[in-house]
């Protein structure tokens, strides 16, 4: 994996949230949500859902995800790659890290932190495309396309 450049890290730690699409639903169709993370500066995102939940239900039975990060007039940033669903303790330790970046959000309602026992599942994220785009008058104005890939090809 290429290094992702410290500037795009140091965005995607500072963003609570991430908009991942899914398709993995009988019609094929694709499935948008708005999800909190955490991430590894490898990149790797964690993400928990309850496990009945479309985005779950998807990323079971299709692991592909593409992923936005966006920022008003800072940052663009675009992925794809693949999911994965995490057990044993390393469950415990994400959900905790989740619920650390929740708390520190005021006003955050967190209605995914009120499920109880086995509801929830744990996705680890493996972007392996991934395009970035700074978001300033001067790459917006620019004649040739200001997104840069910053991983994959």
């Amino acid at each position: 994996m290429s290094a992702i450049p410290s500037l795009v890290l140091r965005f995607l730690e500072r963003q609570p949230f991430m908009t991942i699409s899914t398709c993995g639903s009988e019609k094929n169709m694709p499935h948008t949500s708005v999800v909190l993370y955490v991430m590894e500066a490898t990149p790797r995102f964690y993400i928990a859902t309850h496990r009945s939940s479309r985005k779950a239900q998807d990323l079971l039975k299709n692991p592909h995800v593409s992923g936005v990060h966006w920022a008003v007039n800072e940052m663009n940033v675009q992925w794809h790659g693949t999911a994965k669903e995490i057990s044993g303790a390393e469950v415990d330790h994400w959900l905790e890290l989740l619920a650390k970046k929740a708390m520190a959000m005021p006003d955050f309602w967190p209605p995914i932190f009120q499920m109880r026992g086995l509801d929830y599942i744990v996705f680890e994220i493996t972007p392996t495309h991934m395009t970035a785009m700074k978001l300033d008058t001067a790459t917006i104005s620019t004649s040739v396309p200001p997104q840069v890939v910053i991983l994959g090809e």
